[in-house]
């Protein structure tokens, strides 16, 4: 397990690649990930919100129970992600790739889900309302 300190240092030298790090309950608010690969990562109630993780990978990640309200996750690689009871109320997920991504009980009101490919999600319980 790694933290958001490490994280960020890491990010700000320019790395990248997070294949596999676990970042279970972390505090990663209104920080900037964009193009960063989290493939196989755990994320469980991390708070992610008003995060950038736009153009990055987020495939095959566990993000069970996180916050990720206002965040920016445009065009973003989820397949086959873990979000099951995740909070992305106000996220935007612009051509996000949420292919065969478990999304029950998830918070999707007023989410901005233009162009994403929910292609064989699972969203039994969640809540999709506009504004």
């Amino acid at each position: 397990m790694i933290t958001a300190e490490e994280l960020l240092r890491r990010y700000a030298a320019g790395e990248r690649d997070f294949t596999g790090v676990n970042l279970r309950n972390v505090d990663l608010r209104n920080v900037n990930l964009a193009g960063s690969k989290f493939i196989d990562a755990n994320f469980t109630n991390a708070n992610l919100s008003r995060a950038n993780f736009d153009y990055g990978f987020l495939r095959q990640t566990i993000l069970e129970g996180v916050d990720l309200r206002e965040a920016h996750v445009a065009e973003v690689d989820l397949s086959g992600a873990n979000l099951k009871g995740a909070n992305l109320q106000n996220a935007f997920l612009l051509g996000a790739g949420l292919i065969e991504a478990n999304l029950e009980g998830a918070n999707l009101e007023r989410t901005n889900l233009v162009e994403a490919n929910l292609e064989g999600a699972y969203v039994r319980g969640s809540s999709i309302h506009e504004a």
